[in-house]
């Protein structure tokens, strides 16, 4: 009996040499198929996405980038502005010419529409800067310009005619199409 207990059962091959041949074959024609489907699935969304190098939208961020910068850094002459040049000394008392002239028009119109002088320029409508009224008991007024260093009087009781008075300031000021 001792020899029934050392006998071993006979081992019988799991699968034959043609089997293990036929799932191992099938095994990789498994994960070609897959390799395949997921090759072909890259494709298509390279195809629906585009390349993943320089599209469209990274040429335009890097262009918006460069053209930034040459603004920013580069100050080219044509994004600068050009600073005005200073009011000349006959523009600027054309100018003080040009505004007693309204002040005193505005003056002249409101005492014909109510027959008196008016009291202060805030009657005759909104004062014009730089400008001094003073009325006199006898119906008449003084008007005194003042801009930067130069200083301007007009009197009703001059023979000058207000437009007399003007001249040529409205030229002079309104040259070049801008006051």
């Amino acid at each position: 009996m001792a020899d029934d207990q050392n006998i071993q059962p006979e081992r019988l091959p799991l699968s034959t040499d043609a089997e293990r041949s036929r799932v191992i074959a099938e095994v990789l024609r498994h994960q070609e198929e897959r390799a395949q489907a997921r090759k072909r699935a890259r494709e298509a969304m390279l195809r629906i996405e585009g390349p993943r190098g320089l599209g469209p939208r990274h040429l335009a961020f890097v262009l918006v980038v460069v053209l930034t910068s040459y603004v920013w850094f580069g100050t080219p002459s044509w994004a600068q502005m050009a600073v005005p040049a200073a009011p000349t000394v006959e523009r600027n008392e054309a100018s003080l010419r040009l505004a007693l002239y309204v002040q005193a028009q505005r003056i002249e119109q409101f005492q014909s529409e109510r027959g008196r002088l008016p009291q202060s320029l805030g009657e005759v409508g909104s004062p014009l800067p730089g400008i001094r009224y003073t009325a006199t008991p006898r119906d008449t007024y003084h008007l005194i310009g003042t801009n930067d260093d130069l200083t301007l009087f007009y009197s009703s009781t001059l023979t000058l005619s207000p437009e007399a008075f003007l001249g040529d300031a409205e030229e002079i000021v309104f040259a070049n199409g801008a006051p």
